[in-house]
């Protein structure tokens, strides 16, 4: 398996010689993406409507679970990062921490799949938000700092959290999701009055 994961890294991993305007979008996408990711959830958040505010809600209950499983794995088992054993090129300074699994891309892929499971496929946040979960993971190998062992493992463990999510989603609907609801009813009313 480990021979696998080296050959699927070696062929994936940038050359030598990467730079300008390649390296500036990989490491953008592996590095800076999360970012704007963020940025456009908040921005969904105050503008959206309510069925996508529940999405968000869920989708950041989903992410913090997959997180902590992340947090417990690497607890558990340390597992050493390409440029660790000096394999590979790296573009992107990083802790030594374990690779496995990208807390990056696990909670990309936990907030995609939960926008899977609620919005379809056919909604276009849904869509780009896969895209962009997919560019992270591919980046944060590109750029020498996991493994595609680490990324696989990262969407089991989104996926993991999903399902959880699905099933704690009647729970969370009826007692969590009326407090944050409530609190933006209260606060854009009170801001449309006064504007």
């Amino acid at each position: 398996m480990e021979q696998i994961n080296l050959s699927w890294f070696t062929a994936i991993n940038a050359g030598a010689n990467l730079h300008g305007f390649a390296l500036g979008l990989a490491v953008f996408a592996a590095k800076y993406l999360v970012y704007f990711v963020v940025l456009g959830l908040a921005i969904l958040w105050l503008r959206g409507e309510p069925k996508h505010r529940n999405t968000l809600l869920l989708a950041f209950g989903g992410c913090l679970i997959a997180l902590f499983i992340n947090w417990i794995i690497g607890l558990i088992w340390y597992h050493p990062r390409p440029f660790v054993l000096g394999v590979g090129h790296t573009y992107l300074h990083h802790a030594p921490d374990s690779s496995f699994p990208s807390d990056h891309t696990t909670g990309l892929c936990a907030i995609s799949f939960v926008f899977l499971w609620r919005e379809k496929v056919r909604s276009a946040i849904t869509l780009l938000l896969l895209v962009v979960a997919l560019c992270t993971a591919w980046a944060r190998i590109y750029v020498g700092l996991h493994y595609p062992f680490d990324i696989l493992g990262s969407m089991a463990v989104a996926l993991f959290s999903t399902l959880i999510m699905i099933y704690l989603a009647p729970l969370f609907e009826k007692h969590v999701m009326p407090i944050p609801e409530q609190i933006h009813r209260m606060l854009f009313q009170s801001h449309a009055k006064n504007g």
